[in-house]
Formats: C-alpha cells, sequence, structure tokens
C-alpha cells in the first residue's frame, strides 16, 4: 500500500463524479462521463494529481486488484529524491537535450 511518509500529506479524495448519477456541473469538468461511470480525483502530492475512471460495476476485490496493479507500476516512476537531483526545467524536450 501507499506510504503516505513517502509523498508528504496524504492523498485526498478531491472529486467524485457520477456515483449513483450524481454529476457535476463545473464547466471545468467538460469531459462528460459514460452511464455507469464513476470518476475519483486526487491531489497526491504538492504539485500532481490523479484521476481514476471506473466503468461498469466495480467491486472491492476488483479494486483491491488495481491497487496491487498500481503498486508495481509505481516502479516506472522517479522517487521524489530522484527528481530533487534532476536539473531544473529550461523547457526543453528530451529530444533537445541529447546532442
Amino acid at each position: 500500500m501507499l506510504d503516505a511518509s513517502l509523498v508528504g500529506d496524504p492523498p485526498v479524495l478531491t472529486s467524485v463524479r457520477g456515483f449513483k448519477g450524481k454529476s457535476s456541473n463545473s464547466k471545468k469538468e467538460s469531459e462528460a462521463l459514460a452511464e455507469g461511470e464513476t470518476e475519483l480525483k486526487f491531489n497526491i502530492s504538492q504539485n500532481s494529481k490523479a484521476r481514476i475512471v471506473f466503468s461498469g460495476q466495480v467491486t472491492q476485490e476488483a479494486i483491491e486488484l488495481l491497487a496491487k496493479m498500481l503498486d508495481l507500476q509505481k516502479l516506472t516512476f522517479p522517487k521524489e529524491v530522484d527528481l530533487k537531483l534532476l536539473p531544473q526545467d529550461n523547457g526543453a524536450t528530451p529530444e533537445e537535450d541529447i546532442d
């Protein structure tokens, strides 16, 4: 499971759309959800957010499987300490940096 001490503040659920027919009227959330979809939005760190869209009949077991898959997928992302070691973003794309 996610160790909140690794990301600072714990993830915060900021929005739920589509659950039991409820929807948001926000213009910012212009992407319409299909029938039977539920969207969850989280602030997961000071400068990053996550959005999950479920479709169909989602069970607790399916969410547990998703959590395990996300736990494995995190290995493809840098750790916070690694990001601090990277040079500051100068607006160049990765292709421009290779010379």
